[in-house]
């Protein structure tokens, strides 16, 4: 029996030991959570609640202050920085309202629990920065911040609730250090376009001044217009690259608002802008913004109403710099085979016809694309390239490029070298004649409408034939080109010439 007892008596023991030990555990588990939420309570001080803030007002010792108001909702409606008031389109708003949230409670690193700390010695008196928070009912509540810890693990601070001093996140620092231009909205600029009655463009370094003029919205189909219409130097349709930069810059995303003073403008380009953007609003409003040359990457600007200055990356202005010819289409006439009727061409060398229709899928190929030359069926395609010989003739009509402006010039319209009388789908029919700019030949005057437009051709224009690749033809070997290919087309509509060398072995 005695035996027995010994042998039940260890298990017991073990059982027991087993107990304790988890009777242990649980207090002990119970007791380092308790400690543990006293001290994230300790840790995490409230003071105000955010629904019922109406105004914070930031003091610092050396920028002045700054107001931000609320409504019911939260959101911040406008901002009161040193006496300039800024709406809430002209904020950064999500970054106010986190800060409304952020500051709503006091989170510490530390608790220093001394009352009997001065407070000067951490930039307490005077605090460098005080917050303070206006409630809906009146009630106030405030918050004081004084110097970083070197290593910016934290900033000392107190409250008018505990008034100890305490060691707070670092974050609040990084938030009260920061100027004001960081709550400004980045969209420096943010116009729809159809409220702007012109946008005028000037590079001063070059002089090249272009006036535009916004467009109202287009029909998909129309693809013969654009958003936009040039105005000055000359009435033409922008290139693709300034539809983007003005696009860009109704909408301009700026990397950073700078506080910039008026003696350091020579620094950053600005006392002498190589850009310089007037936006006319139709409401009679005018916009003044300016742009550096490129420094470091970046150009730096101004616009009017905005006492900051702004830096954008030069990436994202394709096209400042570009040449006036690159911005606006220099093409003479600017058409497509959907928007004309018919052409008629008359030159020293003889004259022709064309005549154009094009179906609801605009295809080339399509059957009820029709391109005639002197009544001819002039759809004739080159096996090699898939080039259209008649498209290449319409082209070489239209494409048209100016050689250069020249507005001083007064030539007399005598008998033109060349007359182009142009039959739109839509709209009045109009003449391009060109006259020799001397006897040389090398140059033409254009008038339009019997009218002198200022620009001047190259002869390039009317005569170039470009050998075997099919682009690029002057006028009249264009239509040579087409017409030896209607001629000598075979059953399924195509042709090349033989090559030359070929031909003669």
């Amino acid at each position: 029996m005695k035996g027995e007892m010994k042998k039940l008596l260890l298990p017991l023991i073990i059982l027991g030991c087993l107990v304790v030990a988890l009777i242990v555990y649980l207090v002990v588990d119970i007791v380092q959570k308790n400690n543990l939420e006293q001290e994230l309570k300790i840790k995490t001080i409230e003071i105000v609640d955010a629904t019922q803030v109406e105004t914070i007002r930031i003091d610092s010792s050396k920028d002045g202050y700054i107001t931000f108001s609320f409504d019911k909702d939260g959101k911040v409606v406008k901002a009161d920085h040193n006496g300039e008031i800024f709406e809430r389109e002209d904020l950064y708003y999500t970054s106010i309202e986190d800060l409304l949230a952020n500051f709503s409670n006091l989170v510490l690193v530390k608790d220093l629990n001394d009352p009997s700390l001065v407070k000067s010695t951490y930039g307490l008196d005077p605090a460098n920065y005080q917050v303070t928070f206006t409630n809906k009912d009146g009630s106030q509540s405030s918050l004081f911040f004084g110097d970083a810890l070197s290593d910016k693990t934290g900033v000392y601070a107190f409250t008018n609730k505990t008034d100890s001093v305490v060691v707070a996140k670092y974050f609040y620092y990084e938030n009260l250090s920061q100027g004001f231009e960081n709550y400004l909205n980045q969209l420096a600029v943010s116009l729809d376009r159809l409220s702007v009655s012109r946008i005028t463009f000037n590079r001063t370094s070059t002089n090249d001044k272009i006036v535009v003029k916004p467009q109202q919205e287009l029909l998909a189909s129309s693809i013969s217009k654009s958003y936009y219409a040039v105005i000055e130097p000359i009435e033409r349709e922008p290139s693709d690259r300034l539809t983007s930069l003005l696009d860009t810059m109704l909408n301009l995303q700026v990397n950073s608002f700078l506080p910039i003073k008026t003696e350091e403008y020579a620094k950053y380009g600005l006392d002498q802008p190589e850009y310089v953007f007037d936006y006319e609003l139709l409401n009679g409003e005018k916009i003044h913004l300016i742009l550096s040359k490129e420094i470091g990457g970046y150009y730096y600007g101004s616009i009017s109403g905005n006492p900051y200055c702004f830096r954008v990356f030069a990436s994202s202005l394709v096209g400042l710099n570009l040449p006036l010819s690159e911005l606006i289409d220099f093409r003479l006439l600017h058409e497509y085979l959907n928007t004309v009727a018919n052409v008629k061409v008359k030159m020293p060398e003889g004259t022709f016809e064309m005549e154009f229709q094009t179906g609801t899928s605009q295809s080339l190929t399509s059957d009820e694309t029709v391109i005639r030359l002197d009544g001819r069926d002039a759809k004739v395609f080159s096996a090699k390239s898939g080039t259209c010989y008649g498209a290449l003739l319409f082209t070489s009509i239209f494409n048209m490029n100016i050689s250069r402006v020249d507005k001083t010039a007064a030539p007399v319209l005598g008998t033109p070298d060349a007359s182009i009388f142009v039959t739109p789908m839509q709209g009045v029919s109009y003449s391009v004649k060109l006259q020799k700019v001397d006897a040389s030949g090398s140059e033409y005057y254009c008038f339009i409408n019997d009218a002198y437009s200022g620009f001047i051709l190259d002869r390039s224009v009317l005569y170039r034939d470009n050998g075997q690749f099919l682009t690029d033809y002057g006028i009249w070997d264009a239509y040579e080109l087409t017409k030896e290919a209607i001629t000598n087309k075979d059953v399924n509509g195509m042709y090349d010439r033989v090559d030359k060398e070929k031909a003669d072995a």
